[in-house]
């Protein structure tokens, strides 16, 4: 068991965790991160599955994150479950040289706040 900001999280031995940020969420353009998931899961490309309806989409820097699972602690000490679709490309500058933690799905309202993203991927099966 850890502790991460107040927040307790359970995880076995096995479990790769890591914390990202702190930094500012950018937010997304309309769908892009949905559509760049479809694109990933139908063609292997890093993504096994799909996130559930309840759980914002996010890019971030690293690509060894892709399809970590986690949470977002925004500046209040609200949480957000997320999923990490979509990592930093070569020909644009990293987001955390720009002050940012991730790109965040712009319907969950998060763009322009401060926050730290703690993420996780659990063994396969």
């Amino acid at each position: 068991m850890s502790s991460v900001l107040g927040i307790t999280v359970l995880t076995t031995a096995m479990a790769t965790m890591t914390v990202v940020g702190p930094g500012v969420l950018a937010p997304a353009d309309a769908l892009v991160l949905e559509r760049v998931e479809v694109l990933r899961v139908l063609n292997g490309w890093g993504l096994e599955e799909f996130a559930s309806p309840d759980v914002a989409r996010v890019a971030v820097d690293d690509c060894d994150l892709l399809g970590y699972r986690g949470v977002v602690v925004v500046e209040e000490m609200k949480v957000f479950p997320v999923y990490v679709v979509d990592c930093g490309q070569k020909e644009h500058e990293p987001l955390s040289a720009r002050g940012l933690v991730a790109d965040i799905a712009p319907q969950w309202g998060l763009g322009h706040r401060e926050a730290v993203l703690v993420l996780w991927k659990l063994p396969e099966s």
